[in-house]
């Protein structure tokens, strides 16, 4: 029966049964010693010699027998060949079946009645005591009884006398009874003893779910750590300790691990995971200085917050200089490479610190002072560690209050735009403008675009949206200087691209050509500038969204020359019409000759190449003059007119800059 079951229930059972065989040891010692001393009775009785070598084969039967029970109770339990011990057990009892049926059966062909009843009896003994105790296995019960009363039944029948014959008849019914109750017994134990088996299971399924459970309640089911809500009640435990005095304090670290987006779009999500699972073994394990010198041991937790942010808490690590030291080492251990898909990949981690002795706050608030820390290590450089300070959290509540105006802001009167006249050093008229984003916030008031741009450039689409309302703006605002005065408006107009509006090749493509469609704006009117540095970050996909921009008609400015890592000989490999060279190098150009033998350079350079050179910052006459003698053809700057708003830009067209050769030249010079 118990053979139908599955496999690992029914090796359990089977085991169980043959292991039952071997708690018999006292049963089989007295038998043993009876069976032999009935042999003995026998043999003083009769003086027959047969009995004397019953006797002896009785003993060493015993002797083998308490052999096997003994060698078998001192194996290991998962040692044991079971199955051959069983066979061992067998054979043990058929022998000792066998010496009592002979026994038997020798007394009723040559001894008196004492003795036959003496060894019937023990021989019915046996048969019965078998049946009982071996049930469960039926084929060593049948196989002992066959060998026990088969040479009894045929001794009987040797006498050819009735009686013997009647007896004989009976000791059949008695091998027949003795199966029946055999088998009857079997049967209710292996029925018993599977039911408790796969109770047995059950329950054990029923406690591994729950196990599980509890597991996956706790642990993050990616990197196996511990889980937010596991890790918030070891701080607050820690919390707790400390304000009751139980500890002497702790340090609090959120790590979040740079460019790990990056990854993902490049690699796969699951690549990204895989980087988050090797990532959660550094922390974990020795590679972070889990030695003597280091704080990370069995006190530290180590839990996952959510994507590639992770948390620290160190018990046993109160001080700001240790904070800092085990810092240095945790960054000095994530900094290896990662091998992903056969893909080495660098993922350095920015970490905020905070600790129990700086605010013992709630737990809420101390994850959250952490993160503000973090966020000044991305605003440091990223791949380095900050602590925590309360200035930390004003600024970091004014770039939340800055990133959601935005949100609200953009396409609303909160945002406008200013236009700075670019102008041509030769006439001093005004040839094209720059339009620049400014924002009027309802409660902090003008925001200077050195904030909130690179606030919003954290953000993809906040970028892209602002970018598109800018340039929809701009256009728009050319249009209506064309219709108000196309003698005074200016060639060109102006516009900034991102980072991630460059990124988004086609899209921007997209975008721009229905713009102008929309708008029915001239192509060749629009200027549209990328930085130097963001050109330099993906030469080549820069290189081919700005040939399909100049596909469309519309002109490109590279701007900030100069600041970026690209060199004058790469220039021809873009399709610019101008190139703005940086403010930075009209600082010292009237005092270092170095300075300006390298912008004489660059704007020969540029103008050789047939593109336009504008200079930036122009502030001051000197440099305007300096700059016209190098023969640079444009500029820009508060020497010549700061931003202004759109209704007032064609009134600086009525008032142009009037260079210092004309001035020269005038008669009232």
């Amino acid at each position: 029966m118990y053979r139908k079951l599955p496999e690992p229930l029914r090796a359990n059972v089977e085991r169980q049964l043959i292991v039952d065989l071997f708690q018999q040891r006292n049963v089989i010692l007295v038998g043993g010693i009876a069976s032999a001393g009935v042999s003995l009775l026998a043999f003083l009785r009769t003086r027959q010699v047969p009995f004397l070598l019953w006797m002896l084969c009785a003993l060493v039967i015993l002797g083998l027998r308490m052999s096997i029970y003994w060698r078998f109770n001192r194996l290991a339990e998962d040692s044991k060949p079971l199955r051959s011990w069983r066979l061992r057990f067998a054979i043990g009892t058929w022998l000792n079946a066998a010496c009592t049926g002979g026994a038997a059966a020798y007394s009723i062909l040559a001894s008196d009645v004492f003795t036959q009843m003496l060894m019937v009896t023990q021989l019915v003994s046996f048969v019965m005591g078998s049946a009982a105790r071996n049930y469960t296995h039926p084929q060593v019960v049948r196989l002992s009884i066959l060998l026990a009363e088969g040479p009894l039944i045929c001794a009987l029948v040797e006498t050819k006398d009735v009686y013997y014959m009647i007896e004989g008849a009976f000791a059949v019914l008695l091998a027949l009874a003795s199966l029946a109750i055999s088998r009857d017994s079997y049967n209710q134990t292996v029925n018993l003893l599977v039911t408790t088996t796969e109770n047995d299971a059950l329950l054990e399924q029923i406690t591994e779910s729950n196990r599980e459970l509890s597991y996956a309640a706790s642990h993050d089911k990616l990197t196996g750590l511990a889980n937010r809500a596991q890790f918030m009640k070891h701080l607050e435990a820690a919390i707790e300790r400390v304000r009751a005095g139980g500890q002497q304090g702790f340090t609090l670290m959120f790590l979040d691990f740079d460019h790990f987006k990056l990854v993902n779009d490049t690699l796969g999500h699951e690549a990204g995971d895989e980087l988050l699972r090797q990532i959660a073994n550094r922390l974990e394990n020795h590679e972070c200085g889990r030695d003597r010198q280091s704080a990370i041991d069995d006190s530290t937790v180590v839990g996952r917050f959510g994507g590639d942010e992770f948390l620290l808490l160190f018990n046993h690590l109160p001080d700001i200089h240790g904070a800092e030291r085990l810092a240095e080492r945790l960054l000095a251990a994530l900094e290896p490479t990662y091998e992903i898909r056969n893909t080495e990949v660098k993922s350095s981690a920015s970490i905020g610190i905070v600790t129990s002795g700086q605010c013992l706050a709630t737990a809420e608030d101390m994850i959250r002072n952490a993160d503000v820390a973090m966020f000044e290590a991305k605003r440091a450089g990223r791949a380095c560690w900050v602590m925590f300070n309360d200035s930390m959290r004003e600024r970091l509540d004014r770039h939340v209050a800055i990133e959601n105006g935005l949100r609200r802001a953009i396409g609303t009167h909160e945002m406008y735009l200013l236009y700075q006249p670019i102008v041509d050093l030769a006439t001093g008229r005004m040839v094209s403008a720059e339009a620049l984003v400014r924002w009027n916030h309802p409660t902090l008031g003008n925001v200077s675009p050195t904030e909130f741009i690179p606030i919003a450039e954290e953000n993809p689409d906040l970028i892209i949206a602002l970018g598109r309302w800018a340039q929809v703006e701009a256009c728009r605002a050319f249009s209506k200087w064309l219709r108000v005065d196309p003698a005074k408006a200016p060639a060109t107009i102006s516009v900034n691209l991102s980072r991630a509006e460059l990124a988004r090749g086609p899209l921007l493509l997209d975008r721009i050509r229905s713009m102008l469609a929309r708008e029915g704006f001239p192509a060749d009117r629009l200027q549209l500038e990328v930085t130097e540095r963001e050109v330099m970050r993906d030469p080549s996909g820069a290189r081919a969204v700005l040939a399909e921009l100049r596909t469309l008609g519309v002109r490109l400015a590279m701007d900030d020359f100069g600041t970026g890592t690209s060199s004058l000989a790469l220039l021809r490999e873009f399709p610019f019409d101008t190139i703005k060279i940086d403010r930075s190098f009209l600082k010292d150009v009237a005092h270092r000759p170095d300075v300006l033998a390298v912008i004489h350079a660059t704007i020969g350079l540029v103008e050789n190449l047939g593109m336009v050179s504008v200079a930036e910052g122009v502030e001051d006459s000197a440099q305007a003059a300096i700059l016209q003698s190098l023969g640079c053809r444009m500029a820009q700057g508060y020497l010549f007119s700061g931003p202004v708003a759109e209704a007032t830009l064609l009134e600086t067209a009525s008032n142009p800059w009037v260079p210092a050769a004309q001035l020269v030249d005038s008669p009232a010079g």
